[in-house]
């Protein structure tokens, strides 16, 4: 069964969200990515496509591959699959094409919809100024019940065209209401986006029932997003204020949105380099299956700092996350995965963390390329930033020796 999928504006990120994430099974997992579309196989077909497409904060749109066409028979291939689906109400119907080659779509449009009136169906165009239909569009048409509409996409691929159907888009009002609607929110000391929380998550492989550990927990946005993905988690943050916020959004989170009801979640005020003996005063420290957190990025900025000023908060973060990752290695079973961020300067010249510093403080773990065993990047990251930001989010993934 081949599916194909619309990756996020963070195109590495999203890529190695869905090499790592075990919500389904890939059985081509050398998968062919071409632009922003990646072609997968998967061993069975996605039942509740929906359900999928909303533990993956790195994918727009979820497409079903139909059949091959030859371009000049679209407009048959699109009145077949209509008349099989035999609407007997007006139906939505919208068209993205994501070729490189011009067709003539509203001619295509108009002589299906003429042609299909005349056989007695009902159809209504859902129109854009793009080759492409956004999720928005398609959300709001309601273009995945194929009860009332379907969005038919035209993708290329080895030089062959192919017929997609949409499965599901990206949930952008859910997004949007768990990042900006939350009652726990502080801008001055920044929040993680819920689709790199997300991200983060499925690059550390967790499946439902696992418990997760987040130690720098914020507003608690990984926990909030474990729980929404049936993870157990833990919060925990040496900042009173934070931890009042995690609450806040804990407790609104159960009001507002759907979850299962035997997920445990424990939160506690902690410092993160103390956080084995916190753990075993609660007798929870061997059910830790992985470690997901933002981490400590440095003082904010309001402006990008200097050379020498990067290199002291590299050194003072170093020497933090050495104590951390002793923490880490006395708390985590072989193999099991931590995925954390660390800062970067968007400077006009990048500016990272040194390679050694982060091998040398995270000793007793290998850094893991999220990408591929065989893609040799020379840093194993992937890098998320807005535009507007000063320090961006580095994401790397160790596994315990």
């Amino acid at each position: 069964m081949e599916y194909v999928f619309l990756l996020g504006r963070q195109k590495k990120l999203s890529i190695a969200e869905l090499l790592a994430q075990k919500h389904f099974e890939i059985t081509n997992p050398d998968f062919q990515v071409q632009d922003d579309l990646a072609w997968l196989e998967v061993s069975q077909e996605l039942f509740d496509p929906q359900a999928v497409l909303d533990k993956l904060g790195g994918t727009i749109k979820l497409m079903k591959i139909e059949q091959e066409v030859h371009s000049a028979e679209i407009k048959n291939a699109l009145k077949a699959y209509i008349k099989g689906i035999n609407p007997v109400t007006k139906f939505n119907l919208g068209i993205s094409s994501y070729l490189n080659q011009n067709l003539p779509l509203l001619r295509i449009e108009i002589d299906l919809k003429k042609e299909l009136k005349a056989e007695g169906f009902k159809l209504r165009f859902i129109e854009s100024k793009e080759p492409q239909l956004s999720s928005v569009q398609v959300s709001k048409n309601q273009l995945t019940d194929l009860e009332k509409g379907v969005e038919f996409n035209l993708l290329s691929k080895n030089g062959k065209v192919y017929l997609a159907t949409t499965c599901a888009v990206q949930d952008f009002e859910s997004y949007s209401e768990r990042d900006y609607g939350k009652p726990g929110r502080s801008a001055k000391l920044g929040m993680l986006p819920p689709k790199l929380a997300q991200i983060m998550l499925n690059l550390a492989s967790v499946k439902p029932g696992d418990l997760v550990l987040d130690p720098f927990c914020g507003t608690g946005t990984i926990a909030m997003e474990g729980l929404l993905m049936g993870v157990n988690a833990i919060a925990s943050d040496f900042d009173a204020g934070q931890m009042q916020r995690t609450e806040q959004n804990l407790e609104w989170l159960n009001n507002k949105f759907d979850q299962e009801k035997d997920l445990e979640i424990t939160i506690f005020e902690a410092d993160a380099r103390n956080i084995v003996k916190e753990l075993e005063s609660r007798e929870i420290c061997a059910k830790v299956t992985a470690i997901v957190s933002e981490g400590y990025l440095g003082p904010a900025q309001a402006r990008v700092p200097s050379l020498q000023e990067m290199k002291q908060i590299f050194s003072e973060l170093a020497g933090l996350y050495r104590v951390v990752f002793e923490n880490y290695a006395n708390l985590l079973p072989r193999g099991a995965r931590v995925v954390m961020t660390l800062p970067y300067f968007r400077a006009r010249q990048e500016q990272f963390m040194p390679l050694d510093k982060i091998l040398t403080f995270s000793r007793g773990f290998t850094l893991q390329n999220p990408l591929s065993a065989s893609n040799k990047q020379e840093r194993p990251s992937l890098k998320y930033a807005r535009e507007d930001q000063v320090v961006g989010r580095e994401v790397f993934v160790w596994e315990k020796l």
